[in-house]
């Protein structure tokens, strides 16, 4: 069953939803997924009003009237294929004008039966919306409205699914040979670089990124260009607080909180906007000494609704402050003798409850301790902790298009923390290796989908493909990870950033036995890496060991410097292959910027750690 846009007060088992893990080749490139499909297409439905959340804001009525891009009276060419296999649907679309997407449809046959979830995504695979269609009836068009309206841009390319848990969707093969506009909206022709009409095999709702012959699979939008009552504006954030780092000001505040979702903060500076972030975090780097400058923050909502400015913060920039790299900030000291091993982190030893199915955790500041979960975990509620807990996940290799797979979920919002303390990751393969054929295949121990904090200390994470990944703030310590072989694509890093700041990885053993990809992969996707250390951590294996975080631009073009970026002490094992990674020790460094690499040693095949220090690898190119 998808998992319900209602919440509850305590831990549920439900299903969670999966999404294709966006990644990197061995050398700088995009994650390409392996799946194949058949039939597709959207649909069109009006609808008139919808109550919010427990207020009473009504969506749309004869005065602002809801678009689709096909009209009731539409029915597709194949209203049944015949393919039972459980499978998203989707179809890309975008708006000529902006405004707000208030729910998702699809047409029906008799046999497409089961709980279905409509979905609103961005291009990224990024969740905006999600609700479960009720009240259906045996055929034709269905409606589900989402609990809050999602603002959309102009022009700009979003993804509307929805999951068919019985297959037997309704379906025109070639229909998005020609695109399809109607009332504003745009479903794009299908190419080859962007495809439409959009599917995922898999026994849980995800994100689709496959197509097969342009195929419209019949899924649709509600749009409207406004809404008729005014939204109630989120709360202005508070806490604002402001410190200069050298090259920088970095700002922080508290999250607001309104009715509808906040999506994004604008940042002024002596009354001006100068940037807009979705965290509640922001650097301003075009800083001029000898300079006071005056900061407030404004919430923005799902709705475009905007709150009142912050309390205004000040900070003096000092005339002698000149940001220099730092002169041997580090002396290449031995490093520490010992790291964590399988057997001294994880879950502490002794049986526990064991819960079977998968585990919603939706409660805020909920602490989920003390179960061995044979499923998955999802974390959707803010503040959550998860803590001697034991995860046995895994499903049978099946090739390439095996679904993905994520023992932990964390899909909190961005501005959220989730902290994971003495946690066992593992895979039936590793906890049972007379059973390597069954159960042996997990994508991640830990994704992140939003890019929020994270604590994960103390944890054993064992059999993966990749580690951790979209972590890009937060604490990893005193871990334990070992991937699995390498099966279904071809990347694997125990760590895997897309640009973040403020993140701290020290005392941890990381092992990736593959040729490929990294043991800690730190990339430039999303954004520039900024304050960041790595010290004291045991590293084998990967393609190269590190990627360090020094890529060139993101992956919209924009220059993405690296600032305060450290490698400090950590040993470069060559267990596996004479150059610690089949490629080689590490690439990507960035020299600039206070940027750090000292004290970095080998370890030799046998164990014995050797005082030879590590080079500094060369710049990104």
């Amino acid at each position: 069953m998808a998992t319900s846009a209602a919440r509850q007060k305590k831990s549920t088992t439900k299903t969670t939803s999966r999404q294709t893990v966006k990644s990197k080749a061995k050398k700088p490139s995009r994650w390409n997924t392996f799946f194949t499909r058949r039939y597709a297409k959207p649909a069109a439905f009006v609808l008139l009003f919808a109550l919010i959340g427990g207020g009473t804001v009504w969506w749309a009525s004869a005065a602002t009237t809801t678009y689709s891009l096909w009209s009731n009276s539409t029915v597709p060419k194949t209203i049944t294929a015949n393919d039972p296999k459980s499978v998203e649907l989707g179809v890309k679309f975008h708006a000529k004008v902006a405004g707000y997407i208030t729910g998702v449809r699809f047409y029906k046959g008799a046999q497409n039966t089961g709980t279905h979830t409509g979905n609103l995504w961005d291009t990224k695979g990024n969740l905006l919306a999600q609700a479960t269609f009720t009240n259906e009836s045996s055929n034709g068009w269905q409606s589900v409205t989402f609990p809050h309206p999602v603002s959309i841009a102009a022009n700009t390319t979003y993804i509307a699914s929805y999951f068919a848990p019985k297959g037997h969707y309704s379906a025109n093969n070639y229909y998005f040979l020609n695109m399809r506009a109607h009332n504003n909206l745009v479903a794009p022709n299908s190419t080859s670089s962007s495809p439409n009409g959009v599917y995922l095999y898999s026994s849980r709702s995800g994100f689709p990124t496959q197509t097969y012959q342009a195929t419209n699979y019949w899924v649709d939008v509600m749009f409207n260009t406004k809404l008729i009552s005014p939204q109630p504006a989120p709360a202005a954030p508070t806490g604002l607080n402001a410190t200069f780092n050298g090259t920088a000001v970095a700002l922080t505040w508290q999250a607001s909180a309104g009715a509808n979702p906040v999506k994004s903060y604008n940042v002024y500076r002596d009354g001006n906007k100068i940037g807009t972030t979705t965290t509640a975090i922001y650097s301003d780097d075009s800083i001029v000494f000898n300079k006071t400058y005056s900061y407030q923050v404004q919430a923005v909502d799902m709705t475009d609704a905007t709150s009142a400015l912050s309390a205004a913060v000040s900070i003096t920039i000092p005339a002698d402050n000149t940001p220099t790299p730092p002169v041997n900030p580090v002396p290449p000291v031995q490093p520490q003798g010992s790291w964590p091993t399988a057997d001294n982190t994880g879950r502490a030893a002794g049986p526990l409850p064991v819960v079977t199915g998968d585990v919603t955790l939706d409660t805020p500041n909920q602490v989920y301790q003390n179960e061995q979960v044979n499923g998955t975990i999802s974390v959707t509620a803010c503040n959550v902790t998860i803590k001697n807990v034991e995860v046995l996940a895994g499903e049978n290799y099946t090739g390439d298009s095996t679904p993905d797979l994520f023992a932990i979920w964390a899909k909190q919002p961005e501005n959220c923390a989730l902290t994971i303390d003495h946690v066992t990751v593992i895979t039936n393969a590793f906890a049972n290796p007379t059973n390597q054929g069954n159960l042996s295949y997990m994508t991640n121990a830990v994704r992140s989908a939003y890019g929020g904090p994270l604590t994960i200390t103390n944890s054993n994470f064992r059999g993966m493909q990749i580690g951790v990944v979209g972590i890009g703030t937060g604490l990893v310590q005193g871990n334990y990870m070992e991937l699995g072989p390498n099966q279904r694509g071809d990347h694997n890093e125990d760590l895997e950033i897309y640009g973040g700041n403020n993140l701290t990885v020290n005392d941890n053993t990381m092992l990736n036995s593959n040729q490929q990809t990294a043991v800690i992969a730190c990339f430039t996707d999303f954004g520039s890496n900024n304050n960041m250390t790595f010290s004291n951590n045991l590293m084998a294996g990967g393609g190269y060991t590190v990627y360090a975080c020094g890529g060139l631009t993101d992956d919209q073009g924009n220059p993405s410097p690296p600032k305060n970026v450290s490698f400090i002490s950590n040993v470069f094992w060559k267990k596996y292959f004479s150059n610690v990674g089949y490629y080689g020790e590490g690439r990507d460094f960035a020299s600039s910027g206070g940027d750090q690499w000292a004290g970095n040693v080998y370890m030799n095949a046998d164990g014995t750690l050797t005082t030879q220090t590590v080079s500094q690898p060369g710049p990104a190119s």
